[in-house]
């Protein structure tokens, strides 16, 4: 999958305002109708509700430049961490001193369809799991509400 370019964006600006469909559009330049319609929706004007190329490449590159990219480990970094290990540095709490000390996780399915709620309390050797039909905070706060109801 490509990006939209730039000439494409302006290209797809005069065909709009000439009336032309999102699979008219698509095929001229070279992008599938869905592709369009999310170039439309994501990159339209908020106020006045219109698509303008040189608006919306303004978006895309925002959107670029604010997305994380990905880190090389440098030596430095390599030697901080062998570091941090030989002195037994780890940003997980291992004591499992205290009962009811719990960790809450959620495992989503395949295509996002429905998740697990897992709560497991590693001292007492305990995991309460229930299923939710959506990732959504409701949704998974009544989830471990009801498993940590019995308790």
């Amino acid at each position: 999958m490509s990006h939209i370019t730039q000439e494409q964006r302006y290209v797809t600006e005069c065909l709009k305002n000439e009336g032309k469909s999102l699979r008219c559009i698509g095929a001229i330049i070279g992008k599938s109708a869905s592709s369009i319609c999310k170039e439309l929706k994501r990159n339209c004007d908020r106020r006045k509700g219109e698509y303008r190329a040189e608006l919306a490449q303004r978006h895309s590159i925002k959107r670029r430049k604010s997305k994380p990219h990905s880190v090389t480990f440098t030596e430095e970094m390599k030697s901080r961490v062998a570091g941090l290990i030989e002195r037994k540095f780890s940003p997980e709490v291992d004591a499992r001193e205290r009962l009811g000390d719990m960790e809450i996780d959620l495992m989503v399915g395949a295509r996002h369809k429905g998740a697990l709620v897992t709560i497991n309390d590693r001292t007492a050797g305990t995991v309460h799991i229930r299923k939710v039909e959506t990732k959504e905070a409701k949704a998974v706060a009544e989830a471990a509400i009801d498993a940590l109801t019995p308790l």
